[in-house]
């Protein structure tokens, strides 16, 4: 007997749960049958014969109904029980898988701030991603190792970096290798064992045309349809499905509605227990939109001054490195249009914004005082645009035009000083940026000329600074007596200028992310209680909604934040933050807000314009007609923004 207890098999949890529902059907039904009996009797007692037959069918009934309610309680606790640990399982795996997702899009932004424009042929990415041929590897963190990724596109039994096809038709088949995958371990208790090995891989790259098959090695689709946008209102738009997405050139992107582009990269992320058992892993598809510069009305590198004699309406998109000086003291309306009608497959967001490196002032920028005129800013709304009067009340700096205009020969200047005291030293001390340049056949001087100028501010004429540049022709060259206005190291890629010379308004303790309102350059904000001009509604709510309700949703300003601002703080040997990072303003808040982020901040509008008037040796148009043919897009700046398209853990 003992032996035969001990072989039994334990019973199921599902058997057991059957067994109490059972039983409680059992007492149930016990219970009603003596109460209805016990009544029947009573009630009854004289007319029994007339009754016969009646007790049966209705206990029947009871008796299936309460069964059927307490399967389905049960059943239902069941689903409720299965679906919560589903919810924490996927918990766990995203939790798991984080660390990898976040590591990968730093890089992508890294590497697409070092790009020369908003939508750089995916060749320049992976060139940009890949590790050095000798160096520091700026794309592998610390505690990092790069993995190299293998597949056999065309089948032969080896890996080949190019595949040759000089006896084939078609398209040149994908690279069979890519380094653009990285390990790490995690140390999740503290132990100083480590717990998981976690690894992740960015894959960009897209077929050579819409005909040749992916790979394994590539981004595994095409970039999704962003909801809300003129593609998906208008089936006939370009990029209106994602099966309707065609390639825009050889360099990667795919065309989108409004002229835009954009291109998907997929981040693949796994996190694997020391002990071997089980894993978590994630897959996240990451489309970025680039914004040509063709796209824009109007590009201008300083100050651009829009004073009409008469009423001027201007439609579409404004970039502007300098200031925005408009409207005349003969109060002309100049009235800012979207870029077309809302039906329009062009009818984007993106295309009507006015993008300000520096400030939004009213009258010519000789004038002293403000002009009287007024302006009208449409804002972009699906359907009926909204107008917003835009007047001197709300500009963002209380400053006369002749006080926020650029002074150029001051700003000139500082560049000419910070060049000569680098020139100065050993080209071993440049940064990388600079020996990059120098190495594809810039002049030094001009390529550190290049360096300075997105990293130091612009200069009002209201600043005073009685700064003087050394003299290059002086008898005693680098040796004469000068002010010296660099800090940092070029060896460790933190050169830059002094403090005053980066930021706009002083930073809290040292921390480039936390402005406060005291001026650097002199020109106050023009604040309304813990408000800031312009009005403005948090950046998040704007692209949620697809609507824009305060002026500076549209009319974006950066109050003279360089395009590359120094950031101590920053992890990583790159200590430059460029349009991606935000600098939050002490105590001012957005007129609009999600909970928990109400403080507003200000993002650098600046951009990096090709010099186009240097034609002397090794100069853009050199250069530009040594160049093999690329497609328009691919040597334009512009602005670059992505949007998460979706996520799968399993």
């Amino acid at each position: 007997m003992h032996n035969e207890h001990n072989n039994r098999k334990p019973k199921s949890p599902i058997r057991l749960w059957l067994a109490e529902i059972r039983k409680l059907g059992n007492r149930a039904i016990r219970g009603l049958k003596r109460s209805l009996l016990g009544n029947w009797v009573n009630m009854n007692r004289g007319d029994r014969q007339k009754v016969a037959g009646f007790v049966l069918p209705t206990v029947t009934m009871v008796m299936l109904v309460v069964v059927l309610l307490t399967v389905a309680i049960a059943f239902r606790a069941l689903d409720r029980a299965r679906f919560a640990q589903n919810v924490r399982v996927n918990q766990e795996v995203l939790l798991a898988a984080t660390p990898g997702l976040e590591r990968a899009t730093a890089k992508l932004d890294r590497a697409f701030e070092r790009m020369p424009s908003g939508a750089p042929p995916e060749d320049s990415l992976i060139s940009e991603l890949k590790p050095p041929e000798s160096g520091r590897d700026n794309y592998t963190f610390r505690g990092e190792e790069r993995l190299t990724l293998e597949f056999d596109v065309n089948g032969n039994g080896t890996i080949d970096d190019v595949v040759d096809i000089d006896d084939q038709d078609g398209p040149r088949p994908p690279r069979e290798r890519i380094d653009t995958a990285w390990g790490f371990t995690e140390d999740l208790n503290g132990d100083g064992e480590p717990d998981r090995y976690n690894i992740y891989g960015i894959f960009l790259r897209s077929p050579t045309d819409d005909e040749t098959p992916r790979v394994p090695l590539e981004a595994r689709g095409l970039p999704l349809p962003k909801l809300g946008s003129a593609s998906s209102q208008n089936p006939d738009c370009p990029g209106g499905s994602s099966a309707g997405s065609t390639l825009a050139g050889t360099g990667g992107w795919y065309s989108a509605s409004g002229g835009l582009l954009e291109k998907p990269f997929f981040i693949y992320s796994a996190s694997i227990p020391v002990s071997g058992r089980g894993f978590a892993a994630v897959e996240m598809q990451e489309d970025r939109r680039a914004v040509p510069i063709t796209v824009n009305a109007v590009v201008y590198d300083g100050d651009l001054d829009i004073t009409p004699g008469q009423q001027l309406n201007l439609n579409g998109r404004i970039m502007v490195n300098g200031n925005l000086l408009h409207v005349n003291t003969n109060e002309a309306t100049i009235e800012y249009y979207q870029v077309s009608s809302p039906n329009s497959c062009s009818y984007e967001m993106e295309n009507s914004k006015i993008l300000v490196g520096g400030n939004v002032g009213f009258g010519q920028g000789s004038l002293n005082q403000d002009s009287g005129g007024t302006a009208k800013v449409h804002l972009f709304k699906r359907g009926v645009p909204k107008v917003e009067p835009f007047t001197r009340t709300n500009k963002p700096v209380n400053a006369f035009p002749n006080q926020m205009a650029t002074n150029q020969l001051e700003y000139m200047e500082r560049i000419s000083g910070l060049v000569f005291e680098q020139n100065c030293k050993s080209a071993d001390t440049d940064p990388d940026e600079v020996k990059e340049a120098v190495k594809g056949g810039t002049d030094r001087e001009k390529a550190l000329e290049h360096y300075f100028l997105a990293r130091t501010r612009r200069v009002p004429n209201i600043e005073e600074e009685d700064y003087t540049a050394p003299d290059p022709e002086h008898s005693q060259g680098c040796n004469q007596t000068y002010d010296k206005r660099t800090e940092g190291s070029g060896n460790d890629n933190d050169l830059r200028p002094v403090d005053r010379w980066i930021y706009p308004y002083n930073i809290r303790d040292g921390d480039a992310t936390q402005s406060t309102t005291v001026p650097l350059n002199e020109l106050a904000l023009n604040t309304n209680g813990n408000k800031l001009n312009l009005p403005a509604t948090h950046p998040d709510i704007v692209r949620q909604d697809s609507e824009e309700k305060k002026i500076g949703d549209r009319i974006l300003v950066g109050n003279g934040l360089p395009a590359k601002w120094y950031d101590g703080n920053r992890t990583g040997d790159d200590k430059f933050n460029g349009a991606a990072e935000a600098q939050f303003i002490e105590g001012k808040e957005w007129d609009k807000a999600p909970s928990g982020e109400s403080v507003r901040f200000r993002r650098t509008q600046m951009f990096d314009m090709p010099d186009l008037g240097d034609t002397g040796r090794n100069g853009f148009w050199e250069r530009a007609a040594a160049e093999k043919f690329k497609e328009p897009h691919e040597f334009e700046p512009g602005e670059e923004y992505k949007e998460l398209a979706g996520v799968t853990a399993w």
